[in-house]
């Protein structure tokens, strides 16, 4: 009996890296995101529980919202506004894809401009 359980228990702990390396989003967790281009710029933090926050300048006015995210069935990140940033759809779907802190890259708008993209350690 004890032997089931001791193997049982190493199945189980074996696989908890396995769920977490499945998380696209960990990465993100307790970091921020910096998204900069055409005269906008955002600092957006993703919570583990599903839950966003964004804040910044679009055209030279201020803008803050929360909202959700959530990975949808074509493995798109989809993120959900209360009240919608400037220059932005809502609910806005991209590509999701793993990042670590330090990763930067660019992204392209549905207005065919482009924004580049920035992961730093902690929230700033």
């Amino acid at each position: 009996m004890r032997r089931i359980l001791g193997a049982a228990a190493v199945v189980l702990l074996g696989s908890v890296p396995a769920l977490a390396a499945a998380d696209v989003m960990a990465g993100f967790y307790g970091n921020t995101v910096v998204v900069t281009g055409d005269a906008f710029q955002a600092h957006v933090h993703y919570s583990a529980n599903h839950t966003l926050d964004m804040s910044g300048t679009a055209s030279g006015q201020a803008f803050s919202t929360k909202g959700s995210w959530k990975i949808d069935d074509k493995g798109q990140i989809c993120r959900s506004y209360k009240k919608t940033p400037p220059t932005m759809t809502n609910p806005l779907c991209s590509a999701a894809t793993a990042h670590k802190v330090g990763d930067t890259w660019t992204v392209a708008t549905p207005t065919g401009g482009s924004r580049n993209i920035a992961l730093v350690a902690g929230i700033q």
